[in-house]
């Protein structure tokens, strides 16, 4: 149980710190007095980027951490996996500027991690072993992900884009239609 609450924590930490510090090249667990505590370290190499942060985590069903990040724009991205062993590496290279991303375990989407590819402005699809294939494109760029795991919205995948900024959802087999436009969008602003 414990794992599981610094497991949270480390979420948490790595957001803040990413905001804070401008860049990161480990995760940190706070604890709940904000004692923080180095998890682990990955080899990302601060001098190449000075403007590297992580710009996405999530966790899969197996307790691996992922982390979205580009080196340098447009086309340097990288995403890498935490093991619960905390053993860390770079999984998957020469995306363009990862962002969000989602796991889509447990629903019809299957065992995939989804990726908010901006540069292309694609959604990624990553299975477990880290092959990437490309799922869907959206225009303005996908810019957040979030998957509708308990069926309220028609279990799907939800995007937010910016330029226009409007809300598509995605269904299985990839096809995007509109969802909602956000309250400051531009009238008529709707190209998905």
């Amino acid at each position: 149980m414990k794992a599981k609450a610094n497991w949270r924590m480390v979420v948490t930490a790595v957001a803040a710190l990413s905001l804070l510090c401008g860049s990161a090249v480990g995760l940190e667990v706070l604890e709940g007095g904000c004692v923080v505590d180095t998890y682990c370290s990955y080899p990302f190499e601060v001098s190449v980027a000075p403007c590297g942060m992580p710009r996405g985590m999530v966790f899969d069903h197996y307790g691996n951490l992922y982390l979205s990040q580009w080196i340098s724009y447009p086309n340097n991205g990288v995403i890498y996996k935490v093991t619960p062993q905390r053993q860390a590496y770079e999984w998957v290279s020469g995306l363009g500027t990862p962002r969000r991303m989602v796991w889509a375990g447990g629903t019809e989407y299957g065992d995939y991690l989804y990726v908010a590819d901006a540069t292309p402005k694609d959604i990624l699809k990553i299975d477990l072993d880290g092959n990437v294939s490309k799922f869907c494109h959206v225009n303005g760029g996908p810019h957040s992900l979030a998957m509708d795991v308990r069926g309220s919205y028609g279990e799907r995948l939800h995007v937010a884009t910016r330029c226009p900024d409007n809300m598509p959802v995605v269904s299985v087999d990839g096809k995007v239609q509109m969802f909602s436009n956000f309250p400051g969008s531009v009238p008529g602003n709707t190209q998905i």
